[in-house]
Order: structure tokens, then sequence, then C-alpha cells
């Protein structure tokens, strides 16, 4: 119930056990992340090849720890509260958000974000992006450790760019 939004009928609820969608894994220098990998998952997975991801830094944040092993990429990033710890991080790696259904394709984590229709009948299979060496870093203000962040920040050093992402609500 962490929507705020109440089922009206079973037609709302459908599995998504059997589709294999919790892996996180680096692929021709492309990290992909299943949909119904957990925060925890991802942080555990990723902190092997980088202990400084971004991604560990947001998330290892996010919520509590009981909370991380529950949350998903995929529920996470298809709801996008406003005080989420995922889009930020998400945005400034150039992410890509892969769709299957109505909407198939891939698109940008800000575009998908952005376009409430891309959420119609069609589900998130996975999130994309580039092993690109950088500096990060991550806050987020909130009053309590456990706390929603009123916004969060995001900074990426790259070589020869930097990115700056500022989410809230």
């Amino acid at each position: 119930h962490l929507t705020g939004n109440r089922l009206t009928n079973n037609a709302q609820l459908i599995s998504l056990d059997k589709l294999e969608l919790d892996f996180v894994k680096k692929e021709g220098g492309v990290f992909q992340l299943g949909a119904q990998s957990t925060y925890q998952k991802v942080v555990d997975e990723l902190k092997r090849y980088d202990p400084e991801h971004i991604l560990v830094k947001a998330l290892g944040q996010a919520a509590t720890h009981p909370l991380r092993n529950r949350i998903t990429l995929g529920g996470s990033l298809f709801l996008s509260p406003g005080w989420s710890d995922l889009p930020g991080p998400l945005t400034a790696l150039d992410a890509q958000v892969h769709l299957f259904g109505e909407n198939q394709g891939t698109y940008p984590v800000s575009e998908f974000i952005q376009r409430r229709e891309l959420k119609k009948n069609s589900i998130i299979t996975k999130i994309s992006f580039p092993d690109i060496p950088c500096k990060s870093r991550y806050y987020r203000e909130c009053i309590t450790k456990n706390d929603h962040p009123t916004f969060t920040l995001t900074i990426l050093k790259f070589d020869k760019d930097i990115r700056i992402v500022l989410t809230g609500h």
C-alpha cells in the first residue's frame, strides 16, 4: 500500500515470479539490472565491481535494511514516487528502461518517468547503463535516517563531463 491507491479488483495483480527478472550482471561494458532485483541485491552485486558506485551509495541509504530486501527496481521505477532514491542516480547514469508489452522498447529513465502512457499495459524487464568510470557523490536531505528524503542530489564526474541531478517533492 505504498502508493496510497487501493486495488479495486484482482485484475490489477499479476505475478512476475516465473519471468526470471532478478539479476545483476555486466556484459560488454554494460550493467543490466533485472526489474525484480531488490535494492539490497543491487547494492551487494555492484559493490563487487565498484564499492563507490553511485547506486551502492544511493540504494545503500534508502529505506531500512528489511525494506531494501523487498523493494524492487522495477516496482520503484514504475511508481517513481518523488521521495525515491532511484531516479536521480539512474538519470545521471544515462540509464535505459527496457519495456515489454504495448510500449515495448528502450527508453531513457527521465523519459519513462515523464511519459505516463509508457506504463500502460507494459512491464519493466530491466534497466541498463554503461559502465563508465566516474567519481560520485550522493546526498539525501531528510530529518531522520529512515525518513523519505525531501530531495536527493546526485553528482557524477566523468573524465570530461559532470552530471548533476536533483530530485524531490
